[in-house]
Protein backbone atom coordinates (compact mmCIF):
# COMPACT_ATOMS: atom_id res chain seq x y z
CA UNK A 1 0.00 0.00 0.00
CA UNK A 2 3.23 2.31 0.81
CA UNK A 3 4.51 1.60 -2.30
CA UNK A 4 1.78 2.79 -4.49
CA UNK A 5 0.88 5.67 -2.70
CA UNK A 6 4.27 6.81 -2.71
CA UNK A 7 3.57 10.25 -4.10
CA UNK A 8 0.98 11.26 -1.51
CA UNK A 9 3.82 10.09 1.21
CA UNK A 10 6.36 12.42 -0.12
CA UNK A 11 4.80 15.24 -0.68
CA UNK A 12 4.08 15.76 3.28
CA UNK A 13 0.47 15.99 3.07
CA UNK A 14 -0.92 13.65 5.45
CA UNK A 15 -3.70 11.77 4.30
CA UNK A 16 -6.31 8.38 6.01
CA UNK A 17 -4.03 5.48 4.98
CA UNK A 18 -7.08 3.44 4.87
CA UNK A 19 -9.82 5.07 3.53
CA UNK A 20 -8.33 6.66 1.34
CA UNK A 21 -5.00 4.82 0.18
CA UNK A 22 -6.85 1.61 0.10
CA UNK A 23 -8.10 2.12 -3.60
CA UNK A 24 -9.84 -0.82 -5.45
CA UNK A 25 -6.66 -1.08 -7.76
CA UNK A 26 -4.32 -0.88 -4.17
CA UNK A 27 -6.52 -4.01 -2.89
CA UNK A 28 -6.53 -5.84 -5.73
CA UNK A 29 -2.52 -6.09 -5.34
CA UNK A 30 -2.84 -6.82 -1.65
CA UNK A 31 -5.58 -9.55 -2.75
CA UNK A 32 -2.74 -11.17 -5.60
CA UNK A 33 -0.51 -11.09 -2.63
CA UNK A 34 -2.54 -13.12 -0.09
CA UNK A 35 -3.05 -15.55 -2.73
CA UNK A 36 0.35 -15.93 -3.09
CA UNK A 37 0.58 -16.80 0.25
CA UNK A 38 -1.86 -18.84 0.78
CA UNK A 39 -0.75 -20.87 -2.43
CA UNK A 40 3.15 -20.75 -0.53
CA UNK A 41 1.51 -22.02 2.70
CA UNK A 42 -0.47 -24.92 0.84
CA UNK A 43 2.89 -26.03 -0.37
CA UNK A 44 4.30 -26.28 3.19
CA UNK A 45 1.37 -28.21 4.28
CA UNK A 46 -0.77 -25.18 5.85
CA UNK A 47 -4.13 -24.44 5.66
CA UNK A 48 -3.99 -20.31 6.18
CA UNK A 49 -7.17 -18.09 6.51
CA UNK A 50 -6.95 -15.54 3.69
CA UNK A 51 -6.95 -11.72 4.73
CA UNK A 52 -10.40 -11.20 3.89
CA UNK A 53 -11.14 -14.07 6.06
CA UNK A 54 -9.64 -12.91 8.83
CA UNK A 55 -10.94 -9.44 8.78
CA UNK A 56 -14.59 -10.66 8.33
CA UNK A 57 -14.13 -13.06 11.53
CA UNK A 58 -12.33 -10.67 13.66
CA UNK A 59 -14.84 -7.99 13.46
CA UNK A 60 -17.83 -10.15 12.71
CA UNK A 61 -18.62 -8.25 9.66
CA UNK A 62 -21.23 -9.10 7.45
CA UNK A 63 -20.11 -10.28 3.98
CA UNK A 64 -22.92 -8.73 2.37
CA UNK A 65 -21.50 -5.17 3.25
CA UNK A 66 -17.91 -6.50 3.28
CA UNK A 67 -17.64 -8.75 -0.16
CA UNK A 68 -13.60 -7.20 -0.69
CA UNK A 69 -10.72 -5.86 1.32
CA UNK A 70 -11.45 -2.41 0.10
CA UNK A 71 -14.73 -2.76 1.44
CA UNK A 72 -13.46 -3.32 4.65
CA UNK A 73 -10.63 -1.06 4.89
CA UNK A 74 -13.16 1.98 3.17
CA UNK A 75 -16.24 0.87 5.27
CA UNK A 76 -15.26 -0.83 8.72
CA UNK A 77 -14.62 2.17 11.78
CA UNK A 78 -11.93 0.18 12.82
CA UNK A 79 -10.25 1.78 9.85
CA UNK A 80 -12.12 4.32 8.79
CA UNK A 81 -12.95 6.38 12.05
CA UNK A 82 -10.21 8.50 12.58
CA UNK A 83 -8.06 11.62 11.07
CA UNK A 84 -5.16 11.32 9.06
CA UNK A 85 -2.92 8.20 9.60
CA UNK A 86 -0.68 8.00 6.43
CA UNK A 87 3.20 6.92 7.42
CA UNK A 88 5.35 10.50 6.88
CA UNK A 89 8.16 9.09 5.28
CA UNK A 90 9.40 5.62 3.21
CA UNK A 91 11.15 4.34 5.89
CA UNK A 92 8.11 3.91 7.69
CA UNK A 93 7.47 0.00 9.53
CA UNK A 94 5.55 -1.22 7.09
CA UNK A 95 8.36 -1.14 4.62
CA UNK A 96 11.71 -0.93 6.28
CA UNK A 97 9.87 -3.97 9.12
CA UNK A 98 7.40 -5.68 6.93
CA UNK A 99 9.22 -6.14 3.73
CA UNK A 100 12.38 -7.73 5.24
CA UNK A 101 10.65 -9.75 8.03
CA UNK A 102 7.43 -10.66 6.34
CA UNK A 103 8.10 -10.45 2.71
CA UNK A 104 11.96 -11.81 2.28
CA UNK A 105 11.38 -14.82 4.19
CA UNK A 106 7.88 -15.58 2.48
CA UNK A 107 9.91 -15.01 -0.85
CA UNK A 108 12.21 -17.62 0.41
CA UNK A 109 9.94 -19.89 1.31
CA UNK A 110 8.29 -20.10 -2.54
CA UNK A 111 11.33 -20.04 -3.55
CA UNK A 112 11.79 -23.42 -1.93
CA UNK A 113 8.44 -24.87 -3.01
CA UNK A 114 9.05 -23.86 -6.55
CA UNK A 115 6.02 -21.84 -6.30
CA UNK A 116 6.22 -18.44 -7.98
CA UNK A 117 5.14 -15.64 -6.34
CA UNK A 118 5.95 -12.24 -8.70
CA UNK A 119 3.33 -9.68 -7.04
CA UNK A 120 5.10 -10.41 -3.66
CA UNK A 121 8.77 -10.42 -5.47
CA UNK A 122 7.65 -6.97 -7.15
CA UNK A 123 7.13 -5.43 -3.68
CA UNK A 124 10.30 -6.34 -2.57
CA UNK A 125 12.22 -4.97 -5.59
CA UNK A 126 10.02 -1.75 -5.71
CA UNK A 127 10.80 -1.38 -1.60
CA UNK A 128 14.06 -1.72 -2.20
CA UNK A 129 14.57 0.49 -5.18
CA UNK A 130 12.71 3.13 -3.28
CA UNK A 131 14.54 2.77 0.39
CA UNK A 132 18.01 2.12 -1.50
CA UNK A 133 18.32 -0.85 0.84
CA UNK A 134 19.09 -4.60 0.00
CA UNK A 135 16.23 -6.05 1.78
CA UNK A 136 17.11 -9.85 0.46
CA UNK A 137 20.51 -9.26 2.16
CA UNK A 138 19.56 -7.56 5.06
CA UNK A 139 16.13 -9.40 5.38
CA UNK A 140 15.03 -13.12 7.15
CA UNK A 141 16.24 -15.17 4.37
CA UNK A 142 17.33 -18.48 4.63
CA UNK A 143 20.77 -17.88 4.37
CA UNK A 144 20.41 -15.34 7.37
CA UNK A 145 18.02 -17.90 9.12
CA UNK A 146 21.14 -20.89 7.76
CA UNK A 147 18.19 -22.72 5.69
CA UNK A 148 20.12 -22.88 2.47
CA UNK A 149 20.49 -26.27 1.39
CA UNK A 150 17.59 -28.18 3.42
CA UNK A 151 14.94 -29.34 1.62
CA UNK A 152 10.79 -28.44 3.10
CA UNK A 153 10.85 -31.32 5.03
CA UNK A 154 13.89 -30.56 6.98
CA UNK A 155 12.91 -27.07 7.50
CA UNK A 156 9.13 -28.04 8.66
CA UNK A 157 11.09 -30.11 11.25
CA UNK A 158 13.51 -27.16 12.51
CA UNK A 159 10.51 -24.94 12.65
CA UNK A 160 8.17 -27.33 14.45
CA UNK A 161 10.64 -27.87 17.54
Amino acid sequence: TMIMNTGRIESGQRFRFYNDGMTESVCRVMERMDIERLTVGKAWGYDLISEYEDAISNYNLDRSKCRSLHDIFVDHPVYGNHGADSPTSMTFRYLSEDVPYLLVPLSDMAMLANIPVPTIDSVIQLAQVINGTDYRKNGRGIDVLGLRGLSLKEIKKIVSG
